[in-house]
């Protein structure tokens, strides 16, 4: 494999879309940068040492975003790799003194107090943002947290056992590597958010105890903790499943799940590549059944009509520009219709329209 080609790997990985036999290779390798230290550690400091290798890696990558080309992965080859090699060197140079620091219990914090019912485990570390900016929080199976300011995340160094488990206080923006065998669960208030597929967001409001799940990508599980015990292979019974564009609010005063639509909806990740498609929403008296269908398809979001009458509604216009309440509104100012967000549906209301011809 040539230099390009791993350089282009790694940036796979870090992305999450590594092909099994790919997330071996890059595995291999990151390993090694350890392995072969002369370093006296134990496994989980070794650990500890390889998530700022990590993090390291992620920073450079988070410097070029954008979509790829071959100039971006010609950028991508000499800062990266440059990143990758000073961090090794850096943190493998010092790891004598940090391995020290990390035995010394007078120079340890404590572990931030945590409120309510879910308590992580003692031998969890954590990580909290004091500063007034975003912090991203990489996990020893890749998976990345970005954690808002005055939030906290408790994780284990190394995920064991049959699950993947961390537990938030405050605000936070989940990007978890993919891994059927593993489901990975966030403790957060009175609340479990059970990840069947990407990426979420989580916002804990203390003042009121309203927990907000909202998805961007893939499918999670969202029940409260009490149902904990009730975890199996399956869904539990009371559980929540939500899909992109979709929210809920979780109330833990009165154990009262809402759920609703994202305040911005955006394209689902399958559409966007054909969302600059020319002419995808320009419509010439097109009925209103079919360019409901097609912002259905592009945003995973049901949108129908209320009464068969408004399917004989036809619309005519350039609607490629705006976000999708946007897109409604001129939709519904056309055909003399109002929509209604109920749930994670939308409906279209009105008394329809009548079209005669000679």
């Amino acid at each position: 494999m040539s230099q390009n080609d791993f350089d282009t790997l790694l940036k796979k990985y870090l992305e999450g879309n590594c092909t099994p036999a790919e997330e071996s290779i890059v595995l291999k390798w990151y390993q090694n940068l350890i392995s072969e230290s002369s370093l006296e550690l134990t496994n989980e400091e070794k650990q500890a040492i390889e998530s700022k290798i990590w993090a390291k890696v992620h920073s450079g990558i988070n410097k070029y975003p954008g979509k790829t080309s071959k100039a971006t992965v010609l950028k991508f080859n000499s800062k990266i790799i440059y990143h990758v090699a000073v961090a090794a060197c850096f943190i493998l140079l010092v790891g004598t003194g940090w391995y020290w620091l990390a035995k010394s219990p007078s120079l340890k914090s404590k572990m931030p107090e945590q409120a309510g019912i879910n308590k992580a485990p003692n031998n969890y570390t954590w990580v909290s943002n004091e500063d007034g900016y975003e912090k991203n929080v990489l996990l020893s199976d890749g998976s990345v947290i970005t954690l808002q300011p005055k939030g906290t995340l408790y994780y284990p160094l190394t995920f064991t056992g049959n699950t993947r488990e961390v537990y938030l206080t405050g605000n936070a923006f989940f990007k978890i590597f993919h891994n059927p065998a593993k489901h990975f669960i966030v403790h957060t208030g009175g609340l479990l958010t059970e990840v069947l597929g990407t990426s979420f967001s989580i916002t804990h409001d203390a003042k009121t105890d309203k927990i907000e799940v909202a998805v961007v990508t893939g499918k999670v599980s969202v029940y409260e903790q009490s149902k904990m015990d009730n975890v199996t292979a399956d869904l539990p019974p009371s559980s929540i499943v939500l899909t992109p564009n979709q929210k809920v609010i979780y109330n833990s005063l009165n154990n009262q799940f809402v759920t609703s639509l994202v305040e911005d909806p955006k394209p689902l990740e399958s559409a966007r590549p054909i969302m600059d498609t020319t002419g995808r929403f320009v419509f010439e008296e097109a009925p209103l059944s079919k360019v409901l269908n097609e912002l259905t398809k592009v945003y995973g979001i049901d949108i129908s009509t209320e009464t068969k009458s408004l399917d004989n509604c036809h619309f005519t216009g350039d609607i490629t520009k705006q976000d999708l309440y946007k897109k409604l509104d001129i939709i519904c100012q056309s055909t003399h219709s109002f929509y209604e967000v109920k749930g994670t549906e939308i409906i279209i209301k009105g008394k329809g329209c009548n079209y005669f011809f000679n």
